[in-house]
């Protein structure tokens, strides 16, 4: 409202010098830049405030088997960033479908079920944990609520899920994408004489602000984004991807 009112109805700021218009746009911009920072910070704390309750409910002693051996132990949620949250519908074995909550995190999917106002790691025909690394998204013929995701472990695993819409299967599939992408670019940054003990690191949205130039500014960015592992076994770490790009000294 604030924003339309100093605005003549053809969009012509209203000013009586070029020197004060200038200075009311960058006033108004530097105002969109705050709200949307305020508006991020907000929601990054009503996300972690979640995660927090979705701990809380979570049995500590709770223990799953991630792909490729190892243990993902309940205490470790908290060690990542959520970033999506959603119940969804998993097809399991005799075409039968189970209600999960699945978390999207930095560098995994977690699958929940709850009961009692409790939550378990769903105990399904697959792991409820999957790592974003080497995770493939397809959408299902015919089935415009339907998408699969092929995780590249050893075995290779499928899971068919199934959204409440259209739209939300479009906004699962677009934020999965995103962050695998992150993925991806951070490999690129940091596999090229990548420091002793990377292939221990995972993703971490949100650390670094990409300054400095070339290839030793990125690193540091990339290096930012990262903590030390918290998924015991398994393949978290991008550099650890069996696609890493040709001349990456953890090519294999």
């Amino acid at each position: 409202m604030f924003l339309r009112s100093i605005t003549a109805p053809n969009g012509v700021l209203v000013s009586r010098s070029k020197e004060e218009e200038h200075a009311l746009k960058q006033a108004l911009q530097l105002l969109k830049e705050l709200i949307s920072s305020v508006d991020q910070e907000v929601l990054e704390l009503d996300r972690t405030r979640r995660l927090q309750e979705i701990q809380a409910r979570l049995d500590p002693r709770a223990l799953a088997e991630v792909q490729e051996g190892g243990v993902f132990r309940a205490g470790e949620l908290l060690r990542r960033k959520l970033l999506h949250e959603g119940t969804l519908l998993w097809k399991v074995q005799g075409s039968r479908m189970k209600d999960v909550q699945v978390l999207l995190m930095s560098d995994i999917l977690v699958f929940l079920q709850e009961k009692d106002q409790k939550f378990t790691f769903a105990a399904l025909d697959k792991s409820p944990v999957v790592s974003l690394n080497n995770l493939i998204v397809r959408d299902i013929a015919n089935q415009e609520r339907g998408m699969y995701l092929i995780s590249a472990s050893t075995p290779p695993e499928m899971y068919e899920l199934y959204a409440s819409s259209k739209d939300d299967r479009k906004t699962w599939m677009s934020r999965i994408q995103q962050i695998h992408l992150h993925c991806l670019l951070l490999r690129l940054l940091l596999c090229d004489g990548a420091p002793a003990g990377a292939s221990h690191f995972v993703l971490r949205p949100g650390g670094g602000d990409g300054s400095g130039g070339g290839r030793e500014g990125g690193r540091r960015a990339g290096q930012d984004l990262l903590q030390q592992k918290p998924v015991q076994g398994g393949h978290s770490s991008c550099c650890q991807s069996r696609t890493a790009p040709p001349g990456c000294p953890r090519w294999r």
